[in-house]
């Protein structure tokens, strides 16, 4: 009995390291995607294709869900689709005010939302009828904010703290990576108007 014991403990510890480890290989799995898709994102030569390789990237290491980066109109104070994923061609065209649903919600406060089960939110706005969790993030860039980052899933209660911090991390890379780029929109434009003066 006492040799039962004791290998029983021994197989209990080497469940626990077992999956410790698989834990382990799937948060560093994660991590190289996401520096994969910062990466990728940033070496765009345009906004809209830094934007579209970051939604194509970050489906992917979601599993299929639909990823969607908003930009913020500060003269109307309406959200508007960048780049998506996962989406109907219809998402080009909606305009989320201020404050309205949870992307909108999301900019007014410029704080984080993860809602588990969007049927029982009052806030959300339907774009596409099978959603049922969805995590929104602020697109902040030295306290301006740029837009919001957007995921959603067919699944009830899909997304985790850790899922909140990889997006977090992205979303600060993504909303760098927005900012460079208007200003080297920027740039390239004043630059244009000099040489044809």
């Amino acid at each position: 009995l006492r040799t039962l014991e004791i290998l029983a403990d021994q197989l209990a510890i080497a469940v626990v390291n077992s999956e410790l480890f698989s834990e382990t290989q799937e948060h560093l799995s994660q991590r190289r995607l996401l520096h994969h898709i910062t990466t990728t994102a940033a070496s765009g030569t345009t906004l809209e294709e830094a934007l579209t390789s970051a939604v194509n990237g970050l489906q992917v290491t979601m599993s299929g869900d639909r990823v969607s980066i908003l930009l913020l109109d500060r003269d109307r104070r309406e959200l508007h689709i960048q780049a998506w994923v996962g989406y109907s061609e219809d998402a080009a065209s909606v305009l989320v005010p201020m404050g309205s649903g949870i992307t909108g919600w999301v900019a007014a406060h410029r704080k984080l939302l993860r809602v588990d089960d969007v049927t029982r939110d009052p806030r959300y706005i339907t774009v596409s009828e099978n959603t049922r969790s969805e995590l929104a993030i602020p697109l902040l860039y030295r306290n301006e904010l740029l837009g919001v980052l957007n995921v959603e899933s067919e699944q009830v209660a899909a997304y985790s703290e850790n899922d909140e911090e990889m997006l977090g991390t992205l979303a600060g890379s993504l909303a760098a990576i927005i900012a460079n780029a208007r200003l080297l929109d920027q740039i390239r434009r004043q630059s244009e108007r000099e040489r044809l003066l």
